[in-house]
């Protein structure tokens, strides 16, 4: 089971909140996007660069995956928990967590 907040934020916030972490992103077309993952699953650095964007196994295709968390949410709502707002500061400090364990490392440029 995974925990993660049942709020939406906009795509906005995440990418000013990578910038201040000095992660810059890049706006692509479908196509690009299909082409660059097409070219990064023939290498096997490029595979593990794969792995943390998408749900893949490195000699797989990757696929989306739907999920849903109810249990999850059940277990918090009757804990009398609630999730709190994703504000710039907390998505910072989270992304930055994530940076810290390395996930953007090498990048996919």
């Amino acid at each position: 089971f995974h925990v993660s907040p049942d709020k939406e934020i906009p795509m906005k916030q995440l990418f000013d909140s990578l910038t201040s972490l000095g992660r810059n992103t890049s706006i692509v077309s479908d196509d690009e996007f299909n082409a660059k993952v097409e070219e990064l699953k023939k290498d096997p650095t490029g595979r593990v660069l794969l792995e943390g964007l998408l749900a893949d196994i490195p000699d797989a295709d990757y696929r989306f995956t739907i999920t849903r968390q109810n249990f999850t949410d059940g277990i918090i709502k009757n804990s009398g928990l609630v999730w709190g707002e994703i504000t710039e500061v907390y998505l910072t400090k989270y992304l930055q967590v994530l940076d810290e364990f390395g996930l953007f490392e090498g990048g996919i440029a």
